[in-house]
């Protein structure tokens, strides 16, 4: 039930959260210059996360739309 029911329903759910993650990263990096390689790591793991889940459930998700 875990990997065919629960898994794929947070599964977007993460990939907004990680998303919004590097919103919320890009605009502190705007508004603290001081810590700008701090928040632009934190950016480049959010997104980097984000791709690896899109392109691991990719073959899932476009198998529920045939």
């Amino acid at each position: 039930m875990v990997p065919t029911v629960l898994v794929p329903t947070l599964t977007p759910m993460i990939f907004m959260v990680l998303l919004l993650d590097a919103i919320m990263g890009a605009v502190l990096l705007a508004s603290r210059p001081r810590e700008r390689r701090h928040y632009r790591a934190v950016i480049a793991i959010d997104l980097t996360l984000a791709a690896v889940l899109a392109l691991w459930w990719w073959p899932f998700f476009a198998a529920l739309g045939r």
